[in-house]
Parts: C-alpha cells; sequence; structure tokens
C-alpha cells in the first residue's frame, strides 16, 4: 500500500498488485481518495509485447454536501460546489507512440458564489476528449444548466456544443438560453487565452418585454405580449458593451404591461413644465397600457445600460387629468380619472448600472 502525495497533501493509498507474468505486467491498482471520502479509482492494465496499456475508471461518485474549491485552488475561494462525477481514461504506448482517451461526466450539478450572487444549478456536463495528451475533444461536447442567476438576471434551460480544440482554445459551436419566457441563441464564437476581445450577437425570440423591463433594471413591470430581435454584445480588455440592440413586437400582435416604480423619471423636471406633464401622463398611462407596437433600444455607455422604450397605444382606463383652458394644456386631477386618451405614444428613456444587474466584474475577479 502506497500514499499518494501532492501539493505536500496526502491524497489517499493506492493498494493492489502489479504482478510479473510470462507475458510482461499485469496492473491492478485502488485508489480511495483521503481529500474526498468514498471516491475510488481503479486502475488496471498491463505491459506484454504489444505495448503498454493503462486505464483509470472513476464510479459515479456523489458530493451530497457542498464543498468550497478553494480546498484545492486557493483562487476559487468561495465558489461551493456538490454533484456527481464520474469519468475514464485509457492509455496506450504502441509502436505507434503515445495514445490517450478520456471522458468525463458531471450530473446533477450545482455551483454557487454567493458573495456575487451567481448561481448554477441542474449542471450536466458530457465532454470526450479524442486526444488526452493534447488535450482536444471531438466536437459536440455537451454542457447543459438547468436554472442560472447572474445578479438580477435568471435564466434556464442553458444547452451548448462545444470543442476542446487546444488547451488555450474552446470552440463554442452554438448555445442556447431560456430568458424571460423566450429563447436566445448565438452564434458559433471561438475563445482563446490572451485575446481580449469578442463579439458576440444575440438572437432573441418571443421574449416577454415586461420580464426584460423587469429584469434589466428598467422598472417593476408585469404582462403580456413579446418582442424579437438582435443585440450585439462586446467584451474588450475586461469591460461588457452593448451596441445598438433591438427589440420589437411581433408586427399584428399586441400587447399589455403595466409599469410601476416610474415615479424616479419625473425627479429633476419642475412641476406644471409641459416636459413634466407630458412624462406624468406617459407614466401614469403606463400603469395599465394597450400598445400596438414595442420597440426598445438596448446600448450602454462605460458604466451604464441604456434603454431606449418606445410605445404607440392607449391606456386601459380613464387618468387623473383634465385640459386646462388657461394653461393650455393637461394637468393632474385628484380623485378618480376624468381623461380618456384614445391613442398615446411613449418614448421612455431608462439608465441602469450595468454591475449592479449582473455583477459581471465581481463574477470575473480573481481572489
Amino acid at each position: 500500500k502506497r500514499q499518494i502525495q501532492w501539493d505536500r497533501r496526502s491524497l489517499g493509498g493506492l493498494q493492489g498488485t502489479v504482478q510479473q507474468t510470462s507475458g510482461g505486467v499485469d496492473i491492478d491498482l485502488r485508489h480511495n481518495s483521503k481529500l474526498l471520502p468514498g471516491m475510488v479509482v481503479l486502475l488496471n492494465g498491463g505491459i506484454d509485447g504489444s505495448g503498454t496499456r493503462l486505464e483509470a475508471r472513476l464510479p459515479p461518485f456523489r458530493l451530497d454536501r457542498e464543498m468550497d474549491l478553494g480546498r484545492f485552488v486557493p483562487a476559487a475561494a468561495g465558489t461551493m460546489v456538490r454533484g456527481t462525477l464520474s469519468a475514464s481514461a485509457s492509455m496506450g504506448i504502441t509502436g505507434a507512440g503515445p495514445a490517450a482517451r478520456g471522458q468525463l461526466l458531471i450530473e446533477q450539478g450545482e455551483l454557487r458564489q454567493p458573495d456575487r450572487q451567481l448561481s448554477l444549478k441542474g449542471i450536466r456536463l458530457d465532454m470526450q476528449m479524442d486526444d488526452l495528451i493534447q488535450l482536444k475533444s471531438g466536437p459536440r461536447q455537451k454542457l447543459q444548466i438547468e436554472t442560472l442567476q447572474f445578479g438580477k438576471l435568471v435564466a434556464g434551460a442553458l444547452d451548448v456544443n462545444f470543442q476542446v480544440e487546444h488547451p488555450k482554445t474552446l470552440f463554442i459551436e452554438r448555445a442556447a438560453i431560456n430568458w424571460c419566457k423566450g429563447r436566445i441563441n448565438t452564434a458559433a464564437i471561438r475563445i482563446s487565452q490572451g485575446v481580449e476581445e469578442y463579439d458576440v450577437t444575440l438572437f432573441c425570440d418571443r421574449l416577454n418585454l415586461a420580464m426584460v423591463l423587469d429584469q434589466l433594471g428598467a422598472a417593476e413591470a408585469s404582462g403580456e405580449g413579446t418582442v424579437n430581435g438582435r443585440i450585439p454584445v462586446q467584451w474588450s480588455n475586461g469591460k461588457l458593451s452593448f451596441d445598438n440592440g433591438f427589440l420589437f413586437s411581433t408586427p399584428g400582435q399586441t400587447g399589455v404591461i403595466q409599469l410601476s416604480g416610474t415615479e424616479v423619471l419625473l425627479s429633476g423636471l419642475p412641476p406644471g413644465t409641459p416636459q413634466h406633464t407630458q412624462l406624468d401622463i406617459a407614466t401614469e398611462a403606463l400603469k395599465d397600457y394597450t400598445y400596438q407596437w414595442a420597440r426598445l433600444n438596448v446600448t450602454s455607455d462605460a458604466k451604464n445600460l441604456l434603454l431606449a422604450l418606445k410605445f404607440d397605444g392607449k391606456p386601459n382606463r380613464l387618468l387623473p387629468f383634465a385640459y386646462d383652458q388657461s394653461l393650455g394644456q393637461f394637468k393632474r386631477v385628484a380623485g378618480q380619472g376624468q381623461a380618456d386618451f384614445k391613442g398615446i405614444s411613449i418614448d421612455l428613456n431608462f439608465t441602469s448600472p450595468l454591475n449592479d444587474i449582473i455583477h459581471y466584474k465581481d463574477l470575473l475577479r480573481t481572489n
């Protein structure tokens, strides 16, 4: 029985037999992990006239209690994981040279970083490494995650096909995710170590507009009605930005939306001015509003997400305004609504701190 040491840590025992035979050597070993009690790795193989072969197998091991990855990688401290892990690998050395293959399967996985508001549940990773020596996989490797939370954003059913082309290059063949009752897809993208700039377009299909506004921090919103479109995203030198993205309602399909918490838009505008009155009517109308069409433009500056929202429709109730002949404009009145607006076109602009929404800087920070 031998003890295995790594980075001044005892990994556990290795026991079994390495036995000489008439044809060569037979290997039959078992490793019982000390770091992860209950985890077993089985090793068998041999050496004969045709070459050397070695096979390793990790039977399904369930980590029922959360474990801090900081135990193994200090930079990952605070990252809590659990799940079921199984793996296998085979290596052979013949006259044609060495060759090695491997497979990794993670099921029912969970990952949390509480201080960074990151939570992944229902992780399933199925990866076949065709060449362990060069660390290359075949195409169409699979990553799936049932639910995800990044800061204030909540999504689900992430489905990614990928290929490890090189130890420093990951090729994302396709990715799709459910968000706001709709679906977002991306085209292929190659991620390489040392490359600091990436451009990817999010293709959005039938997203619930009210949920989009709520999750992006524009306003508290509810309602029915979907939008479609594309949002170009750029990552450059550690900064995330959005460039001329747009989402629009399907032609011929109306929607209903209720916005609250929009009173903040009136701050800074002197009461009684035309600008204040117009915006007051718009925010009041959007408390219950049916739109014929809607459009949302998405851009960003150095720190903020910038949302430009346009509607054409009408409020679903009388509004608390009356026309003042002496002023030549509407003014707010107390009591029940009096003004019946047959149609109102509305333009609103919202600003949300980008990092407050998704905490992307914290997510990518190393300890």
